[in-house]
This record gives C-alpha cells, structure tokens and sequence, in this order.
C-alpha cells in the first residue's frame, strides 16, 4: 500500500487517495481475536500545504466491527487523518471522546457511535443505503460508506469504509458524500467525493478523494 496525491502543475490538488496491489487484500492477519490491524502510510509533503489531511491510517478488520448486523463484515477502514499520528496516538481519554464538535462541523443525519482508543470517536451516515429500512428500494448491506471522527470537540478524520469483497470485486464507484457547514482549519482544499476502482492492466486497487474545494 502507498499513499498518493495528483496536484496540477498550478499546485491546485485534484485528487489524494491509496494504492493497493492485490496481493494486499490477502495473506492479512487471521487471530481472531486482533480485531484490527493499523497500518500507517505518510503523505507527501505538498499533501500536507494543499489539503488538511496529515496522513491515513488504514485498519483491517477481520471481524468487522460495532453495530455488528451491520458493519460485522471483513473490511478496511481508511482514516484521512487531520492530526498528527502522535496526537492519534494520544486519542484516549474517555472523557474527550464525548466532547462533540460543535453543531455545524459534522454533516446532518450523522450518528455519534462512541469512540475508539488510538482512532478517535465515529459517526456513522444514517442516510447510507445500510441503515434505511428493508422495505426502502434503496437498501442494501454494506459494501462502501463514508463516516466521519472526531476527538475533544475537533473533526479529527474522514474514513471511507469498504469491504474487501467489495474491493476484490474489481466494481467502480465514485460517491459524493454530504459537507459540513463548516470546516477546520480553512483555507484549504477539502474533497467531496471518493472513489474505488480496479486498474485492469495492473491489477491493483484504488481509493482516492476527489472534487476538492477551497473552505
């Protein structure tokens, strides 16, 4: 795996995302009970001054994970962090993981779930087709959704979440999600779309973020 950004020769970002071979949907940890395995992959320095994004932290979940009818699943979780990975690292506390943004900084119809040691605290789209009702025509189980993080009142992350059977499909997907009203820090460019696909000529794997725009 290794991270990626595509900027214009003007310096204005177009896309950022990761690159996986297809030998790294296999061979991946099997204990059962090591429920996620972290892997850290920096970002190029011309990321850091164009986008808020300060490196992503790629988690394999064997077993999938809380709510598990829902994300029980074998998946990756993908967080573009905005903080350092020594302030990830430092993301602990009980009592910060129930400090909320304030209204506004997360998008509407997204649920707080809790918050994870070392991660930070999830808030999962009510509006992503896994969660409408079985009797709504747009149900489906989870394959892709995208949630946001969050730590000490502070949007830490957003995590596109993905099923490796999803991701082994070889299916393409490009996804606008819902925005916030407001954003931190600004005068930045902030994506509003992601993207999976498969390069048939080389066989590996894509996730990016893209249609950036200045907040």
């Amino acid at each position: 795996m290794r991270s990626w950004i595509n900027i214009t020769h003007a310096g204005r970002p177009l896309a950022i995302g990761i690159e996986m071979t297809d030998g790294a949907l296999h061979n991946l940890p099997s204990d059962p009970n090591n429920h996620a395995a972290n892997y850290h992959l920096s970002l190029h320095q011309k990321a850091h001054a164009v986008t808020p994004f300060d490196h992503i932290m790629m988690s394999w979940n064997l077993q999938g994970h809380a709510p598990n009818p829902i994300y029980g699943f074998p998946h990756f979780d993908m967080h573009f962090y905005k903080v350092s990975r020594d302030e990830v690292m430092h993301t602990t506390n009980p009592a910060k993981f129930i400090i909320l943004p304030p209204a506004g900084y997360i998008p509407p119809a997204y649920l707080f779930t809790g918050g994870v040691p070392r991660m930070g605290a999830h808030w999962v789209d009510l509006l992503s087709p896994e969660f409408l009702p079985p009797s709504n025509p747009g149900h489906a189980a989870f394959t892709h959704t995208m949630t946001y993080g969050s730590y000490d009142g502070k949007v830490t992350f957003v995590e596109p979440m993905i099923t490796r059977a999803f991701l082994q499909s070889g299916a393409t997907v490009h996804k606008w999600y819902r925005q916030p009203l407001y954003f931190s820090p600004t005068g930045t460019n902030y994506p509003q779309r992601y993207n999976i696909w498969e390069n048939e000529h080389n066989g590996r794997h894509y996730i990016s973020l893209d249609q950036m725009m200045m907040r």
